[in-house]
C-alpha cells in the first residue's frame, strides 16, 4: 500500500524508509495478526481472515477507511516534516 500511495504521488518516501515500513508490517504486525488468526499471509501480502466472507459492499468500505487512515498518516507526517507531496 505504501508502494502503491508513492506511485500514485501522495508522498515522496525514500526507497529505505518503505523498505523499512513493509519490513516492519511484515516481521512484527503481520506476524502478531497472523498468530492471532485475524490474517493469513499469502507470500508478500496478507488478507483478512473473516468470521464469513465479506460483500463486495463490505469490502469496498474497509479499503476506504483503511485508505483514509493511511491518507491522515501521510498528511500529518509530511505536515511535521514540512515535505510537500510530488
Amino acid at each position: 500500500m505504501f508502494r502503491d500511495r508513492h506511485r500514485q504521488g501522495y508522498f515522496c518516501p525514500r526507497s529505505d524508509q518503505i523498505e523499512y515500513y513493509e519490513a516492519i508490517t511484515r516481521n512484527m504486525v503481520g506476524r502478531v495478526l497472523t498468530k492471532h488468526g485475524v490474517v493469513k499471509r499469502e507470500g508478500k501480502r496478507f488478507s483478512l481472515q473473516a468470521a464469513r466472507p465479506l460483500s463486495k459492499e463490505q469490502r469496498a468500505e474497509l479499503r476506504h477507511l483503511l485508505e483514509a487512515k493511511l491518507d491522515q498518516y501521510v498528511a500529518n507526517a509530511v505536515n511535521e516534516s514540512g515535505s510537500t507531496a510530488g
